[in-house]
C-alpha cells in the first residue's frame, strides 16, 4: 500500500522529484515562506487602514503585494528552471511542486504558505492583474 507521501511525490515534476531536498533547502524559498506571515499581516493592516470594501480594491492590494514578491518568486523559480521562461502556467506548476514537496517533507506550515500564495496568484490571473509580455512570459 502506497503512503500519502509516496503518492504526493509522484505528483512532482521530474526535475523537482530528483533533487527534492536540494530544491526545498533553497534560501530563496525559505525566505518566501518565512516572510509570508509578516507580509500577510501587513496586507491585512493595509486593507483595514484603507477601508477596502470591494473585490476590486482587494485585488489591487494583492497585485501590489505580488509586485513586491515577484522578484524573489522568479529568482527561486529560475534556480530550478534557468532555461525556461516563467509563464503563468509554469510558475503556478512550480509553486504547486513547492507545496507538494513541503507536504512530502512534513513541512505543513510551508505547504500552507505555498497554497495561500498559489491562491493569490490564481485570483490575480483571473482578474488579469499579472503582467506578461506578448509571449505570455511574466514580466
Amino acid at each position: 500500500m502506497a503512503t500519502r507521501s509516496n503518492e504526493e511525490l509522484q505528483l512532482l515534476s521530474i526535475p523537482f522529484r530528483s533533487r527534492l531536498n536540494q530544491f526545498m533547502s533553497s534560501l530563496t524559498k525559505k525566505r518566501i515562506v518565512l516572510n509570508w506571515h509578516k507580509d500577510k499581516e501587513r496586507i491585512k493592516r493595509k486593507l483595514y487602514k484603507d477601508d477596502v470594501d470591494c473585490d476590486t480594491q482587494f485585488l489591487l492590494c494583492l497585485a501590489d503585494y505580488y509586485h513586491e514578491i515577484k522578484p524573489i518568486l522568479l529568482q527561486s523559480y529560475r534556480e530550478e528552471y534557468p532555461e525556461e521562461p516563467p509563464t503563468p502556467a509554469k510558475l503556478k506548476e512550480w509553486m504547486e511542486d513547492c507545496a507538494i514537496a513541503s507536504s512530502v517533507l512534513g513541512h505543513k506550515k510551508a505547504r500552507n504558505v505555498w497554497l495561500e500564495i498559489i491562491r493569490v496568484f490564481e485570483w490575480l490571473m483571473e482578474a488579469n492583474l499579472i503582467p506578461m509580455n506578448e509571449k505570455n512570459v511574466l514580466i
